[in-house]
């Protein structure tokens, strides 16, 4: 699975431009179905897919991350619901199946040395992308009542959570600091509930400096107080 492009859906809100396509496979379900946390809560649409009613292969999907959201907004969708939503990107799609063409025809004439080595490459990117959609910190957090600031990260304020639950800044597994992303915590809370509870704790302490609790350093000793 290669990566070439993203895109998500929430409700009525639509993202209009994706940044990668990671993969592809035949199947009849796409859009916010698809989603890990979706699929997660009410499973996976796809799961019993065989064929159509009269006998026909699904559709040809592609696993979309969409430019300015996480991996967990992931979504499958095949080209023609691109084409519907009228996205930008769509270069990145065709980059993708003419690299795809590229490889399939590598691999006809490959030694099974080589194809044994391809497959397991293609087996340790795609555990890597899972890391993708697992929180490893929760760095910040704001509340509707939060004065507005600029954030260098992307937030998605039309998705605020109806429980009333604040946002997140979150930090994901197996990427950089610069691939935060504002959350809904009531999304975040179900499987990171952890993470959250941490970050209340790390601004509750005395002696972890944060932005809510300001440590100094003694000048004298060095050290922090209580530390």
């Amino acid at each position: 699975m290669l990566q070439i492009l993203k895109s998500v859906k929430h409700g009525s809100v639509r993202c209009m431009s994706y940044t990668c396509t990671i993969g592809h496979l035949w199947c009849a379900a796409v859009g916010a179905t698809t989603t890990i946390y979706t699929v997660e809560a009410d499973g996976d649409p796809n799961h019993d897919f065989v064929s159509g009613t009269d006998g026909e292969a699904g559709e040809k999907q592609y696993l979309i991350k969409w430019k300015g959201w996480s991996h967990i907004h992931n979504t499958w969708e095949t080209e023609e619901t691109l084409r519907q939503q009228n996205v930008r990107g769509m270069k990145k799609l065709e980059n993708f199946l003419k690299k795809e063409e590229e490889i399939r025809q590598w691999l006809i004439p490959a030694t099974p040395e080589d194809v044994e080595y391809y497959n397991c490459q293609q087996e340790m990117s795609m555990e890597l992308y899972k890391h993708y959609q697992v929180v490893e910190r929760v760095i910040a957090m704001k509340t509707s009542k939060s004065a507005p600031s600029h954030s260098d990260f992307p937030s998605h304020s039309t998705l605020k959570s109806s429980s009333g639950h604040p946002d997140y800044l979150v930090k994901w597994q197996g990427l950089p600091y610069s691939e935060c992303s504002w959350e809904d915590g009531a999304l975040i809370s179900i499987k990171s509930q952890c993470h959250i509870d941490a970050f209340h704790a790390r601004n509750r302490s005395r002696t972890i400096p944060s932005r809510d609790c300001k440590v100094r350093r003694c000048s004298k000793c060095g050290t922090y107080p209580g530390g």
